[in-house]
């Protein structure tokens, strides 16, 4: 359904659609901006490059990543059978490793009555993806190490509620831990964007974290307003492996929802999708965000979920190809990608 255009949008049926779609295409450069830093990271290093994209502002760049068999090319077959020998390997050994933070994630993700549906469903998600994920990470590192391969593996999640503050940095912590014990060579790329670029409350968390020891960047908006490039991250790899970034790079003043859609104002800013309700249904970040609003907008080719045209656009606009690969649609589903 790729190449479809909105042609209705009921909630707002003044609103000015060539602009919408304008919207959609910078938004894209989020996108492939974030590829690009990623896979440039993972050439320079050799090493895999974990892209975390937190939920709700910095979700939509986890769709801009190629699946494992472009990235990998020839040397992905053998790379999956190896993969999934050590998946098989690591699961019943990683179980009492994976038990706290699924525990954390759950008490902090299922918190009302009427979620508790989701509650098996997303304790057995994340029983599979994190053996999974280390499995992957492992792998990578020995394969990259030996050929001239990169490797990016995208996950959206809600990391980190920026607007708690310091006060919800436990399951970030407990993860990062995780992943850095068991697959050390990994990078990590945590993507977010903020609605307050003088004052980013994200900002806060990264101190928190860092209280013990200094092992959390955090660049551009998120640290000293240095321009974020490759090779500035890669300068860095000697003192720290995880970076907190922005994949948005310009100076335009940012608007929320309300304002873009009555006043159109030039310029673009991420913070045009705040307050923007049903915008991620049809997607998994749509639960994540404990938004599940159906919103249904018109197309040429039919009606379809708000969300769901939206992850199509970018998609489209950053050309990154929706992929049938069974491997990568399996670990997309987990990665909640979807």
């Amino acid at each position: 359904m790729q190449g479809m255009q909105l042609t209705f949008w009921p909630r707002y049926p003044d609103l000015d659609l060539e602009y919408f779609d304008h919207l959609l295409q910078k938004n894209a450069q989020e996108l492939i901006f974030t590829r690009k830093i990623a896979e440039t990271v993972s050439k320079i290093t050799s090493s895999p490059v974990l892209t975390l994209h937190n939920a709700t502002m910095g979700a939509p760049s986890g769709w801009g990543i190629f699946d494992f068999k472009t990235q990998l090319g020839e040397i992905y077959p053998v790379w999956k059978e190896k993969v999934n020998a050590l998946w098989l390997e690591l699961t019943p050994k990683l179980r009492e490793k994976t038990l706290p933070i699924i525990n954390i994630w759950l008490k902090r993700m299922i918190r009302t009555t009427s979620l508790k549906a989701r509650y098996s469903q997303e304790k057995q998600r994340l029983s599979i993806f994190l053996p999974l994920l280390i499995a992957i990470l492992k792998t990578s590192e020995f394969f990259l190490q030996s050929s001239a391969s990169f490797l990016v593996i995208p996950y959206i999640d809600k990391f980190i509620r920026s607007s708690f503050g310091d006060k919800d940095i436990d399951y970030f912590r407990e993860f990062l831990k995780f992943v850095l014990f068991f697959a050390p060579k990994t990078i990590v790329l945590c993507i977010d964007e903020t609605t307050h670029p003088r004052g980013p409350t994200l900002k806060l968390a990264i101190s928190a974290l860092n209280k013990e020891k200094k092992w959390i960047k955090g660049l551009g908006v998120y640290g000293t307003g240095e321009i974020v490039t490759a090779e500035a991250i890669t300068k860095l790899i000697s003192k720290y492996q995880i970076f907190v970034l922005s994949a948005y790079q310009g100076k335009s003043r940012p608007y929320g929802w309300y304002k873009i859609r009555t006043y159109c104002p030039q310029g673009y800013h991420p913070a045009w999708r705040d307050g923007l309700a049903g915008l991620f249904s049809g997607t998994q970040v749509g639960f994540l965000t404990q938004d599940e609003n159906k919103e249904q907008v018109q197309t040429e080719k039919g009606k379809i979920l708000l969300g769901t045209y939206f992850r199509l656009k970018l998609k489209e606009y950053s050309l990154t190809p929706l992929s049938g690969e069974p491997f990568w649609c399996f670990y997309e589903t987990l990665g909640n990608l979807g």
